[in-house]
């Protein structure tokens, strides 16, 4: 095989040309082409960058929890990130398993698309947490789903944990109490103080999430000395104590010990005389 080699030689210019006006034109040659080779790399460098598509996915819309048997609406987007237009295949899947697929979707640079579809829940005593997945070639987006087998209620249990048994009457007695929600969702109750069946106060719209708890207290004025049932109360449960109402004491009789026993002394002493000279 031949070798070719080339020699890049300068033409001559009007006959024979000196070794400055050579070198001079040599410099400018080397200049043109470095511009000429930067140009060509930028170009393709680029066109490199312009190729960077990126599909971007994210659910938007669900619900949280569902019960066995609803129809639940996963929404989701898909946005390409990058500055070409690109294909892909967008996946739907529950708990690994494919449910939806949107075959061949094309975006532009920064252009995005909506889409949804249907999933029928079902309920598994093994497995109460559904994961849902929507996915593109380049990201997976996923969020979790609680299944539950029936409606969900909150549940208000009801704890008295501070009060006085035992108060004189025309003092107050304060009630504190304790409320949590032991059920499974949100809920929101009025919770009512009841003195002998008949409501004497009412702290209205607690709202708790589940297994958060609220505190409170409630007072009640004693008139009549006896003994009273206290209840709070919520929706779904009630709590009673019993409180005693004493008479009030006397504050006079304790600065004057024995006075009534005065007057019988001296009655006594002045019967014993007057019994005495009568037998003289």
């Amino acid at each position: 095989m031949k070798k070719h080699i080339y020699d890049l030689q300068l033409p001559p210019i009007a006959g024979k040309m000196n070794w400055k006006k050579r070198k001079t034109a040599l410099v400018a040659l080397s200049t043109l082409l470095l511009v000429f080779s930067v140009a060509i790399s930028s170009t393709s460098t680029s066109e490199a960058i312009e190729e960077d598509a990126f599909f971007e996915v994210e659910i938007k819309e669900y619900e949280e929890s569902v019960v066995d048997g609803d129809e639940v609406i996963i929404e989701y987007t898909v946005t390409n990130t990058g500055e070409t237009e690109d294909t892909q295949n967008i996946i739907g899947a529950i708990n690994g398993n494919v449910v939806h697929t949107l075959y061949d979707l094309t975006l532009e640079g920064e252009e995005t698309y909506e889409g949804e579809f249907t999933w029928t829940a079902s309920y598994s005593e093994f497995r109460e947490e559904t994961v849902v997945e929507v996915m593109s070639d380049n990201e997976t987006d996923s969020v979790t789903i609680t299944v539950f087998e029936e409606e969900p209620e909150p549940l208000f249990e009801v704890d008295i944990t501070d009060y006085e048994e035992e108060i004189e009457e025309g003092e107050t007695v304060n009630v504190e109490y304790i409320i949590e929600n032991t059920g499974e969702i949100e809920g929101t109750q009025d919770i009512i103080f009841n003195v002998e069946g008949a409501q004497e106060e009412i702290e209205e719209d607690v709202k708790l999430e589940a297994d958060d708890d609220y505190s409170g207290e409630f007072t009640w004025e004693a008139e009549d000395e006896g003994d009273y049932d206290l209840e709070v109360t919520s929706d779904d449960d009630t709590e009673s104590v019993t409180v005693s109402v004493i008479e009030e004491d006397d504050e006079d009789d304790d600065d004057t010990p024995g006075f009534t026993t005065i007057f019988l002394l001296l009655g006594t002493v002045i019967a014993a005389g007057i019994y005495y000279k009568k037998q003289q």
